[in-house]
């Protein structure tokens, strides 16, 4: 986050809870406007790889929502138009 602030990117958080439950329905960990649209970017531990939120926020806002990018710990790769970064690549986001 400090790398994309620095860089002079407004960086946002977003959480959704459902008003009953009290909780989390969806989060994501940054949120970047570039483009008049939104950029999703979620960042992964080793032990998690649920994207669900990523998939839920692209549901609700689709016609808004530009890239879907997760930094963790693996290689890069494109899956179902969601890009895959290692945490070292965050600086091209």
């Amino acid at each position: 986050m400090l790398l994309l602030r620095s860089s002079g990117e407004k960086v946002f958080y977003y959480k959704k809870v459902n008003k009953e439950t009290k909780k989390a329905e969806a989060e994501i960990d940054f949120l970047i406007r570039r483009n008049n649209k939104v950029n999703l970017v979620e960042a992964k531990s080793s032990d998690s790889n649920n994207i669900e939120s990523l998939k839920k926020v692209k549901e609700m806002f689709s016609d808004r929502i530009g890239k879907q990018i997760v930094l963790h710990e693996g290689d890069i790769k494109v899956e179902n138009n969601i890009v895959y970064l290692p945490y070292y690549f965050a600086f091209v986001i």
